[in-house]
């Protein structure tokens, strides 16, 4: 590692051979992806980024998850964004799974992984541990789709009649996790929500750093992610979502690439459910609730290690002089 980051971390040679990852992160719209590209050109071959997104994961979803841009992942090293075909789910195990081995990687490559991303559901996972989940049998996928099959009202009644705790957090129209947990009662015979009562595991022995960059005016932060989905339109967000659904028949409303803020009302407007006026203000209102969610999530989360108000705050810790 360079002597000016070590003195930064104000960390010793063989402090600094210990530290495998480093965690940046923040809410939607913070200005975390610039702070990475900073950081990174600012000590080159220092950092591998490992993706943190939900959305950065799916092939194709480029605008409306504000990927890094050709160039950006020509000159820095990227893990973890356009692995997934957007009609895949990509759950948080895999994601855990995924990282753990990218990072050793990385550290053979002498580098250390730098991870970066709102998708905080993956960075608990990572950080803290996962509660064991039984294999998904090939008859439970026979059984749950032939109950799909007749429709989600029978389903979810169902998800009532096996696991009545899950069922209460559940919505009835939400596809993806009722059938996730159909399929998790019909492998095991035990529901979903009694392994997730199991003491979670963490599945590497990994030390890193934890910095989070929060907003120093959330009423300011409202209007840039307003403006940001306006950019967003006006890039071709709405061509690239019709792309989608005119090159992949099998894409539907359902799928978690879909689901996602920006997609899933482009996604309404283009099946005429909506109008364009109305899409869009739905967008910039499911953007604002995601925001409070991240912020109530990152009060809760253990381990950090750095915090800045501002991502110019975090610029003069790690940047000024380099």
């Amino acid at each position: 590692m360079c002597k000016s980051l070590l003195e930064r971390l104000n960390f010793s040679q063989h402090q600094s051979q210990c530290l495998d990852y480093m965690i940046l992160t923040g809410p939607t719209g913070v200005g975390k992806s610039r702070a990475v590209i900073e950081l990174t050109e600012a000590y080159p071959d220092v950092f591998e980024v490992i993706s943190v997104d939900a959305v950065q994961i799916y092939r194709g979803c480029d605008i409306g998850s504000a990927k890094p841009t050709h160039g950006e992942r020509a000159r820095i090293p990227y893990h973890l964004i356009d692995v997934c075909h957007v009609t895949d789910r990509y759950t948080a195990a895999q994601f855990v799974h995924d990282t753990i081995a990218i990072i050793a990687s990385i550290r053979q490559r002498k580098r250390i992984a730098l991870l970066s991303g709102g998708t905080f559901l993956y960075l608990q996972a990572f950080l803290e541990g996962l509660s064991p989940m039984p294999q998904v049998s090939a008859l439970a996928q026979q059984q749950v789709t032939q109950i799909l099959s007749s429709g989600m009202a029978v389903a979810y009644q169902t998800l009532e009649h096996v696991d009545p705790i899950s069922a209460q957090y559940i919505h009835q129209n939400d596809r993806c996790r009722v059938e996730r947990a159909l399929l998790i009662y019909y492998s095991s015979g035990k529901p979903i929500s009694f392994w997730r009562a199991q003491p979670k595991e963490r599945r590497h022995a990994f030390n890193g750093l934890f910095s989070v960059i929060l907003p120093n005016c959330r009423n300011e932060l409202k209007l840039r992610l307003s403006d940001r989905f306006n950019c967003m339109l006006t890039e071709g967000l709405i061509d690239e979502v019709r792309h989608l659904r005119s090159s992949v028949p099998t894409l539907n409303a359902q799928m978690p690439s879909m689901r996602a803020i920006g997609y899933r009302q482009v996604n309404a407007y283009l099946s005429n459910h909506c109008d364009y006026d109305t899409m869009r203000h739905d967008a910039v209102v499911a953007t604002h609730r995601y925001l409070k969610r991240q912020l109530t999530w990152l009060r809760s989360m253990r381990g950090i290690t750095h915090q800045y108000h501002g991502v110019e705050a975090w610029r003069r810790e790690w940047l000024s002089g380099v």
